[in-house]
């Protein structure tokens, strides 16, 4: 059967995709073009933020025509992967923190304290 034949079938929507057809994303991206590796999505997306950058620049210095769309997104790619890097920070517990003063307070004592700001956390993860 041809993809039209299919298209114009009555069968759902999920049944109408051939069987060897990558599954299309929301955005239309099919899924299995994406790298499995999610440090690799993210050595991509440093990679493409150095490129907006790099191409900004050439355009505006070397061809005196800038480019304001690459400057825009490069700033929003800039913003997005910070966020993404504070949430995997948090995740894996390795914020910056200054704990210069909590270190030098008696173990009991900096028990309670991380236990006092941990209780936000602990509170949003029961509800």
């Amino acid at each position: 059967m041809r993809e039209s034949e299919l298209r114009r079938s009555d069968e759902p929507a999920a049944a109408r995709l051939l069987p060897n057809e990558p599954v299309p994303s929301a955005r239309g991206v099919a899924l299995s073009t994406l790298p499995a590796d999610p440090r690799a999505r993210r050595r991509g997306l440093l990679a493409l933020e150095s490129g907006l950058v790099l191409t900004g620049v050439f355009f505006r210095y070397a061809l005196n025509s800038p480019l304001y769309w690459a400057e825009e997104a490069a700033r929003l790619l800039l913003i997005w992967l910070s966020f993404v890097g504070a949430a995997l920070a948090f995740q894996r517990n390795q914020h910056l923190a200054m704990d210069v003063v909590v270190r030098l307070l008696p173990d009991a004592l900096r028990v309670r304290i991380q236990v006092l700001v941990r209780a936000p956390e602990w509170r949003s993860a029961w509800r």
